[in-house]
């Protein structure tokens, strides 16, 4: 692939970004922002690339499974935000955070604050560059490691946490860790979501040939494995479902916590 493909793989403007990894990371928010406007504005994004063969290679590629995938994340956790009015929502590893942002667009009131937590402030400052000064003022930004800004957001606890791309770089060990921090900040009836990439992802070896992007993929099994350690590590009953998206590509793993 490397001798044969890759010269033309890298002059798709997408394919290029996500290879090269400007911001240091794979799966950065830079990445999924062009995701998004190659999905939902094709006549500026879809054909993006220094050549007439990277052009099509940008639309091949936002054709794709996972990025149909990232789009339907998207109006997924829209749906989640707003089902009902919640008080206090984090999002773990917030990018961007394009599903806030739209929620509040649709349903200005479905919540009160929304606390983020991610590595790159370069996420939160263009979240910001495109919300009003009253919009902005329900957002709060931690940065930094998320085992530890987790710990440091006020007392108040949430009664929506999720995590939209996180685990997907997190082996099991280190999500148990991380759910189980999350698990202390939920009000009772609460609800944590994380997503997390199946195996049988269909982009897997285009992403992985092409751009070197490499995630750490858990089955259903090892999913509702997590929901049973987290039961043993609080002493309590989780309630645990595990949905699926129709393009092979994420599951989202819900656990509530009871009252």
């Amino acid at each position: 692939f490397q001798k044969y493909v890759h010269s033309y793989f890298i002059e798709s403007d997408l394919c290029r970004i996500c290879y090269q990894k400007n911001r240091g990371y794979p799966g950065d928010f830079s990445m999924m922002e062009l995701i998004w406007l190659g999905r939902t504005d094709p006549i500026r994004f879809r054909y993006r690339g220094t050549s007439q063969i990277g052009e099509l290679l940008n639309a091949f590629t936002l054709d794709s499974a996972n990025c149909r995938a990232n789009e339907a994340r998207i109006h997924y956790f829209i749906q989640q935000i707003t089902a009902r009015n919640r008080m206090k929502i984090a999002s773990i590893g917030a990018g961007s955070a394009i599903e806030l942002r739209l929620a509040l667009t649709q349903q200005p009131h479905c919540f009160g604050q929304a606390d983020l937590l991610d590595q790159d402030f370069g996420g939160y400052q263009s979240l910001s560059a495109q919300l009003t000064s009253t919009q902005q003022g329900k957002f709060h930004y931690y940065p930094g490691n998320v085992f530890r800004t987790v710990l440091a957001t006020n007392d108040d606890q949430y009664e929506l946490m999720y995590s939209a791309g996180l685990f997907d770089y997190l082996d099991a060990k280190t999500s148990c860790r991380l759910i189980s921090r999350l698990w202390r900040k939920l009000v009772s009836g609460g609800e944590l979501i994380i997503t997390n990439v199946r195996p049988g992802n269909p982009t897997r070896l285009w992403m992985e040939y092409g751009a070197e992007w490499y995630l750490d993929y858990k089955d259903e099994q090892q999913l509702y494995l997590l929901a049973t350690l987290i039961e043993e590590s609080v002493g309590g009953n989780v309630r645990s479902v595990v949905h699926k998206d129709t393009y092979g590509v994420y599951q989202y793993l819900h656990l509530q916590k009871p009252g």
